[in-house]
């Protein structure tokens, strides 16, 4: 077994499997590469960091979704918006969306680099003002978009869940 199967089989959380059948267990080396080569589907453009699966349950395209983050230790639920945009528009559409939280906003930035303590790391940022939170983001506009361990959320704390 290659670098990437032990890869795909050590990056769930807490080094457990997902439930079922991955549909990448089975593939030689040259089947997986071959796969991850593919960027592109009809015209939508994946980033370097997003990969479908190989038997294409879900083939990638745009859409959005909105929904509920429940916290169920605090008993809260945090309005979420779920997006899918080509790599073409991908930064400039999350830029946009920034634009109706406010002037202010709060903002989590998760990352599984440092993977010794298993699962990922999230830091936090409360009451930056907008503009500066933009102008950092830019500057960090590709590993947001190709890296595949950072994710970022951004809330505004004035609006009540």
């Amino acid at each position: 077994m290659g670098f990437l199967k032990r890869f795909f089989r050590n990056v769930f959380r807490e080094g457990e499997m997902p439930t079922g059948a991955s549909s990448f267990e089975q593939l030689s080396e040259a089947e997986l590469e071959s796969h991850l080569k593919v960027s592109r589907y009809g015209s939508f453009t994946l980033t370097d960091a997003i990969r479908p699966s190989y038997d294409l349950q879900v083939v990638p395209s745009q859409g959005y979704r909105h929904d509920y983050y429940r916290d169920e230790q605090n008993r809260n639920s945090v309005p979420v918006l779920m997006a899918a945009v080509s790599k073409e528009r991908l930064f400039e559409t999350f830029m946009e969306l920034l634009d109706p939280l406010g002037f202010t906003v709060d903002v989590v930035l998760e990352t599984s680099h440092n993977r010794h303590n298993k699962g990922h790391t999230d830091l936090y940022r409360e009451h930056i003002d907008l503009p500066v939170l933009k102008s950092v983001l830019l500057e960090y506009e590709d590993r947001l978009l190709n890296d595949g361990c950072t994710g970022l959320a951004v809330r505004n704390p004035d609006v009540p869940h």
